[in-house]
């Protein structure tokens, strides 16, 4: 948990001193459009998962990294899993870019209290939920879907007002 804000730490440092920097105006709104679509997409991969039999358990100990250092802590884990993301990576490259090229380094302090609410708040419920409510877990995806949907589709909005005159 941890290690995947710290990873997501790095990006946003990434970004606003490199990436947000190198982007035009024009750029953003195709930034904001990819990003927008990056969203559906992970929303996608999420509905389509989560009606599975097996959403939201834990693989067995055997098929965990649990033999490697990194798989024995959790912060290394999570700040790998977290640099080596393409999803992660992608999102940072497209929206991340875009709204740090529009609000700047103000908007650090909302990415990182979403980050954390994210990463504390909603993968302590997934956990606890699956562990004792398998069931719900395909509704807790569904939302969480939901969730992204609703950004993908705002990232477009705004992506396309911005992009077509």
């Amino acid at each position: 948990m941890l290690g995947a804000t710290v990873a997501d730490g790095v990006f946003f440092v990434l970004t606003y001193y490199g990436v947000a920097r190198l982007v035009t105006p024009e750029e953003r709104g195709a930034l904001f459009v990819l990003g927008g679509l990056l969203m559906l997409y992970l929303a996608f991969l999420t509905v389509r998962t989560a009606g599975r039999r097996d959403a939201g358990t834990l693989p067995p100990r055997s098929k965990r990294w649990s033999t490697s250092a990194v798989g024995r802590s959790p912060f290394l884990l999570g700040i790998s899993v977290g640099l080596t993301n393409p999803y992660q990576l992608g999102w940072w490259v497209a929206v991340g870019a875009g709204m740090v090229s529009d609000f700047g380094a103000s908007v650090a302090a909302g990415f990182f209290v979403g980050i954390l609410s994210w990463t504390l708040i909603v993968t302590a419920l997934v956990r606890e939920g699956v562990r004792r409510y398998q069931r719900l877990a395909p509704f807790i995806a569904y939302a969480s879907a939901a969730i992204m949907v609703g950004f993908g589709a705002w990232f477009l909005v705004v992506g396309l007002s911005t992009t077509i005159p």
